[in-house]
């Protein structure tokens, strides 16, 4: 279905835009105010609401009631913890910074387009074309006025409508054509190339935004349509991940779909060892139901480290760098390190319905925000608490860019990991072991855990700080234990 309600807001914000820079406001201004006017995400998201609800009910293959189906907007999937209406007020936010941005970046260049018409006219004095005793007075004027870069572009656009007529009166066709030359070059600075920035940062990217979001919220509804049809049901006894006939690109959805990770066939999975679906933004994979009797297997048996070796060892190199970095692949099948520990998009984390209605308020309470929980703050068990923070820690990784260097991703997950402890021990009841953990388990600083490592484990510097980023998502197996949370 065509977001056409979305389109035209996004239409609207543009021409917006442009009504306020050509009245003069800062480009910062006409973009909050065009947003002000004309809310995009808004807007996407009360016609997206609808369809998200249609596809729920698509993927359980009947009608549901509004109860039910409210649970999509107010129960988060993502690691970000964020609900549909907190995505789009996060994207508004994103959206104004980034077409404000990129508009100003193109003013900024104007420069170079004001230099290049006054190269013309230096080069045609200085070559001869127009000698400096022919140049007339206002045209020497306005290009000495020109070579201020803070002269704004509608004051020399004014500067230059006098001299137009100015120059029709030339004696000659070859200097009214040079002179036009110099006027055109004038007019024309940026203009182009602004008009081309606007059109890209509204219509382009804040579209793309938007598509992201509807695409991915509207895949995710139906699965959880879908789990809660076959979640309960007997004779589904796994599901098979398949891709989507639109997958654009080899990534982590590959490997899903084709690995056998638990000795059930390929792509097949328990129904509780599902990764998460979408699995990225615009994942379109899908699930299927595995009926008893369709597979020769049915008991599951985990293999998924020797299942994933498996998978690579017949892949190309290409693919296999794709999916774990260069130095990644390498160390992957030089039995060094867990393809789980380098495959980009894996997370480990399962994926379950947002609509089933068996599920516990621990469930609930662990994929809320701190911030979702302040009313929780100093109430909660120990295991609850627990259960929040290994759910919380899982997702460290989902929630840093893979572009950034290793040094600054292990910073970001170590800066995480420390937020996490010190929310965690907040919301705790037993607040006697809360003041104990404070005083026997502090919180550490970031050299100071480098040092350790390279102390205790014997290891370079690059060698810590990647066992930091590697081991952030994971907890400690005694004390989970202790809570039954092996």
């Amino acid at each position: 279905m065509k977001r056409t309600a979305t389109q035209t807001e996004i239409a609207a914000f543009e021409r917006r835009i442009r009504e306020l820079m050509a009245e003069g406001y800062s480009v910062k201004f006409a973009v909050y105010q065009a947003y002000k006017e004309h809310p995009v995400m808004q807007t996407l998201q009360r016609e997206v609401a609808a369809q998200i609800r249609a596809e729920a009910e698509r993927g359980y293959g009947d009608s549901l009631s509004q109860g039910i189906t409210d649970r999509l907007f107010t129960h988060s999937w993502t690691p970000d913890g964020l609900t549909l209406s907190e995505r789009t007020t996060h994207a508004s936010i994103l959206v104004r910074e980034m077409v404000a941005r990129t508009i100003s970046e193109q003013i900024k260049k104007s420069t170079s387009y004001r230099q290049a018409s006054l190269a013309i006219f230096d080069g045609y004095r200085q070559g001869g074309v127009i000698p400096v005793q022919d140049v007339p007075k206002y045209l020497a004027e306005t290009m000495a006025i020109a070579r201020h870069a803070s002269i704004p572009r509608d004051e020399i656009l004014k500067m230059l409508k006098p001299i137009r007529r100015q120059i029709e009166k030339g004696t000659t066709a070859g200097m009214r054509a040079a002179y036009s030359q110099l006027v055109d070059a004038l007019e024309d600075q940026n203009e182009k190339a602004l008009n081309k920035a606007i059109y890209a940062a509204t219509q382009e990217r804040t579209r793309y935004f938007a598509d992201r979001i509807a695409r991915t919220e509207m895949a995710r509804a139906y699965q959880d349509g879908f789990l809660l049809k076959w979640d309960n049901n007997d004779d589904c006894v796994a599901y098979q991940w398949k891709l989507s006939g639109r997958h654009p690109r080899y990534d982590i959805c590959d490997l899903y779909a084709k690995a056998n990770l638990y000795g059930m066939g390929a792509g097949v999975f328990p129904k509780d060892k599902v990764p998460r679906l979408p699995a990225h933004p615009h994942c379109m994979c899908f699930l299927k139901p595995v009926i008893r009797g369709m597979i020769d297997n049915e008991t599951p048996i985990e293999r998924i480290e020797e299942g994933g070796r498996e998978y690579l060892d017949n892949v190309d190199l290409h693919h296999r760098q794709m999916l774990l970095g260069i130095h990644g692949a390498k160390d992957v099948m030089d039995g060094k390190i867990s393809w789980t520990q380098k495959a980009r998009g894996y997370g480990g984390k399962k994926i379950d319905s947002r609509l089933s209605p068996n599920e516990s308020q621990s469930d609930i309470l662990k994929k809320k925000t701190f911030e979702e929980l302040q009313a929780y703050i100093g109430k909660l068990d120990n295991k609850t608490v627990r259960e929040w923070y290994i759910y919380q820690s899982e997702w460290i990784h989902s929630q840093i860019s893979t572009e950034l260097p290793i040094a600054e991703r292990a910073r970001q997950a170590f800066e995480l990991r420390n937020q996490y402890r010190r929310q965690a021990r907040d919301l705790m009841a037993d607040q006697e072991l809360r003041e104990r953990l404070d005083r026997e388990k502090p919180m550490r600083e970031w050299e100071s855990i480098v040092a350790d490592k390279m102390r205790r484990k014997g290891m370079s510097r690059q060698e810590a700080v990647e066992d930091i980023y590697r081991t952030a998502i994971k907890s400690n197996e005694g004390v989970n234990k202790k809570f039954g949370l092996e």
